[in-house]
């Protein structure tokens, strides 16, 4: 019943969402070149764009809040500082003149040195906390930073 609903849908050329949990109906009805496949352990899945869903400075602080969620009655400048340095590193790669890729947000704020996140923070309210002159906080924020956005690789 529901595989020729499908084919009917795409006769008259409709667009649907399918609810896949077997993998019956992509392996059937699956079309690269018009289908977008949501689901992270498919090699075939649409990558999400942070900047899609963000515009302005407000945007990437509610994105940050959601990926990175306070926990606890642990002290909140952890978490307060990773979203603040999330936020801003998100916010300046969109209006600088350069791509803004989820491999070069992962890139600048878990990988870098220090020095190169803190000049590309240079400016902003995330700047002091990616300064080099406190180097250990600095890189306790960028490991619970690294907690949460490894999970951006995919």
């Amino acid at each position: 019943m529901i595989r020729k609903l499908v084919r009917w849908i795409r006769e008259r050329g409709d667009k649907a969402i399918i609810y896949d949990k077997g993998c019956v109906f992509t392996c059937k009805f699956y079309r690269p070149e018009t289908d977008v496949i949501l689901n992270p352990f498919d090699a075939r899945c649409a990558n999400w764009d942070v900047w899609c869903d963000a515009k302005d400075a407000p945007d990437f602080e509610n994105m940050a809040a959601a990926l990175i969620p306070q926990h606890g009655d642990g002290d909140p400048f952890w978490v307060d500082s990773a979203r603040t340095i999330f936020s801003s590193t998100a916010f300046r790669m969109s209006q600088d003149n350069k791509p803004a890729t989820t491999a070069r947000l992962l890139s600048l704020i878990l990988t870098s040195e220090l020095e190169a996140l803190g000049n590309f923070l240079e400016g902003t309210e995330a700047a002091a906390l990616a300064s080099k002159d406190i180097k250990k906080t600095a890189i306790s924020i960028k490991s619970v930073l690294a907690t949460y956005m490894k999970s951006m690789r995919f």
